[in-house]
């Protein structure tokens, strides 16, 4: 019963340690700030066209939730989920 004991608080030590690296580290590196100012530009696009859209391939977003929001628009999501 130690052993396991042992073993868990082992576990426990570099799951926390990892969580740190992997989770908490990330916002201080220059790709999430990168990642993110690209993110928000496509949302700063998304209002100046009135979140029509600008249309398909003409912004590079980080991720493909913004990427379709600006390239399509509200109505256009909405639109393609129906």
């Amino acid at each position: 019963m130690l052993y396991l004991c042992e073993v868990l608080l082992i576990v426990a030590a570099i799951s926390s340690n990892y969580f740190d690296v992997v989770i908490l580290e990330k916002f201080e590196t220059k790709s999430f700030n990168v990642r993110t100012y690209a993110d928000l530009y496509a949302i700063g696009i998304l209002k100046e066209s009135n979140f029509i859209g600008i249309g398909l391939g003409t912004n590079a977003s980080s991720s493909l939730f913004t990427y379709i929001l600006c390239s399509l628009g509200v109505l256009g999501v909405y639109r393609d989920w129906e």
